[in-house]
């Protein structure tokens, strides 16, 4: 991590901004953010690092998703199920956010017409 974008710089020379997000990412993001044992502002920094670190912008973008089945195992056999489908999607990164759901990113290839479902 280069230092420009160290966490351990002051707070005044970090930037103030206000992010609107769906609650579903909300609730992933606070969800981290308690299991961590972090601040929810820590936490959107360290996914934005870690997004931003993981994303080749000339050739995908990067996708976050949520998936709530009704067991853990139903949310393992999606994700499974999904990444064989989807060859050309690269999975970055996932994390529990409840006793049954995911949050996932993945990187998506620009040359592609539409997005996974």
């Amino acid at each position: 991590m280069s230092e420009e974008h160290s966490f351990l710089q002051k707070q005044v020379d970090h930037v103030r901004t206000q992010v609107r997000m769906p609650p579903a990412l909300h609730d992933a993001l606070s969800a981290y953010a308690i299991d961590k044992g972090i601040s929810l502002n820590t936490a959107i920094n360290t996914m934005v690092e870690f997004g931003l670190e993981s994303y080749d912008a000339e050739n995908s973008s990067i996708i976050f998703e949520t998936y709530n089945g009704e067991t853990l195992e139903e949310s393992a056999i999606f994700l499974t199920d999904f990444f064989q489908r989807h060859t050309n999607c690269k999975l970055v990164s996932i994390e529990r956010i409840n006793q049954t759901g995911v949050l996932y990113w993945y990187t998506f290839p620009n040359k592609e017409d539409k997005r996974p479902r």
